[in-house]
C-alpha cells in the first residue's frame, strides 16, 4: 500500500516528500490548505495541521517521527547503522534540525512573517537572528570539512536541518550564515529530490 502525505506548499512536509523522493518510495500527496475550505480533518491530524500520514492503519503526524517510520519501514539507506562510526554525528544533526535549529528560526519567522503587523516586533526577531547564527556557527564546523553534515555523505540529518535552512531564508536570517552552511544550502538545492519537494 501506497503511504500518503498530507502536504501545504513549504510546510514541514517537505521533509517526508523529499526523503521518499531520495530513497525512491511510493507515496501520494494529499494537498491541503492550512487556512481556507481545504483544512486538513482532525482525524488525520488532531491540530489540522501538516505534516501527517496514512499507511494503511497506520496514522501519523510530526515530521521527524514519520521520517522515522519511513526509514524503520521502506528503506534506511538515509541513515548511518547504529554501529556506524557517524551514528552518533547522525543523531545530534537530525534532532538538531528541529530543536536548536528550529527555534530561533520559527521566532524569528513568526514576527517578520506570520504575525499581523501590529503583534511583531523586530527587536525580539533580532534576538532569534542571533541565536539562529550561533546554530549556523555550530553547523559549519563538520561542512568546513565535508560535503554533508557526515563524514558519509547526505542522511535524513540533512533532511532535518536543510529544512529550516530554506526557512530561514524566509526569516531573512540566511544572509548572515558562514560561507559553509551557504555553500551547503546551495549544495541541496542542486539536489532533484529536493527540487520536486520544494515544488510539490
Amino acid at each position: 500500500m501506497t503511504l500518503t502525505i498530507y502536504h501545504a506548499k513549504f510546510a514541514r512536509s517537505v521533509r517526508l516528500i523529499w526523503a521518499c523522493e531520495e530513497m525512491d518510495v511510493p507515496y501520494t500527496i494529499e494537498t491541503v490548505e492550512l487556512r481556507g475550505d481545504k483544512k486538513i480533518s482532525p482525524d488525520v491530524h488532531p491540530l489540522q495541521k501538516v505534516p501527517a500520514m496514512i499507511d494503511g492503519d497506520v496514522h501519523m503526524f510530526e515530521s521527524l517521527a514519520i521520517l522515522d517510520y519511513i526509514l524503520a519501514r521502506y528503506n534506511d539507506a538515509l541513515r548511518p547503522k547504529p554501529d556506524h562510526p557517524d551514528y552518533p554525528a547522525y543523531l545530534q544533526w537530525y534532532h538538531f534540525g528541529e530543536s536548536t535549529l528550529a527555534f530561533p528560526i520559527m521566532f524569528a519567522m513568526a514576527h517578520r512573517v506570520l504575525l499581523p503587523e501590529r503583534a511583531r516586533d523586530e527587536k525580539l526577531a533580532l534576538w532569534a537572528q542571533g541565536e539562529a547564527e550561533k546554530a549556523f556557527e555550530a553547523m559549519a564546523a563538520p561542512l568546513e570539512k565535508n560535503e554533508y553534515l557526515l563524514p558519509s555523505g547526505f542522511s535524513a540529518a540533512d533532511i532535518s536541518c536543510a529544512y529550516m535552512l530554506l526557512l530561514s531564508k524566509f526569516s531573512r536570517i540566511m544572509g548572515n550564515a558562514p560561507e559553509a552552511v551557504k555553500a551547503y544550502f546551495a549544495r541541496i538545492a542542486e539536489r532533484p529530490a529536493w527540487k520536486t519537494a520544494t515544488a510539490a
